[in-house]
């Protein structure tokens, strides 16, 4: 707002100064008249009435200036209040959060280690149940061997039974002995 005011006052300031060198000009003129009137004597009388004309509305800019100020003091210190409210609100909502996530990161481990308790349980049943089938398995495979090995002797005790021979040699013809 400063920098626009500057402007502003730069831009009056040169209009001035253009004013001003168009006013020296119409004197000289006028000076070098020999009547002493110049047609251009009326223009110098209309840029003198611009020139006050002028010289109101800087001082009326001075005035707007002032109000442009209080305004920019007056949206600055709301802006202020209103982030200072904002940053209090935001600050309360991370600690909300803040809160929120410790509580749920805490039901989470409680549930990490029930559920860790309960397939440790699990784990430790079934393992029993494991060892009883492997314990039941053995003792049933150990009597199948004793009961396998008894018949083994017994078998080896009998006596072969008899069987017929066979003299006949692979390939070879024989007649029976009826027809010879």
């Amino acid at each position: 707002m400063v920098a626009l005011a500057a402007a502003s006052l730069a831009g009056h300031v040169l209009q001035s100064l253009s004013l001003t060198g168009d006013a020296i000009s119409e004197s000289r003129q006028i000076h070098a008249s020999i009547s002493g009137t110049l047609k251009e004597h009326d223009d110098l009388e209309r840029l003198t009435i611009d020139f006050k004309g002028l010289g109101g509305w800087v001082q009326a800019s001075a005035g707007l200036a002032g109000f442009r100020r209080e305004m920019t003091l007056h949206i600055t210190v709301n802006l202020r209040s209103r982030i200072d409210v904002l940053n209090f609100q935001q600050t309360e909502s991370f600690q909300a959060l803040k809160d929120a996530t410790k509580e749920g990161a805490q039901k989470i481990l409680e549930a990490l280690s029930d559920s860790r308790d309960h397939l440790v349980a699990t784990t430790g049943s079934q393992t029993k149940q494991m060892r009883a089938l492997h314990t039941h398995t053995e003792t049933i495979l150990s009597q199948e061997f004793k009961s396998a090995a008894a018949n083994s002797k017994n078998r080896a005790k009998q006596p072969a039974p008899l069987r017929p021979k066979n003299n006949r040699a692979p390939g070879r013809r024989y007649l029976m002995p009826s027809l010879m």
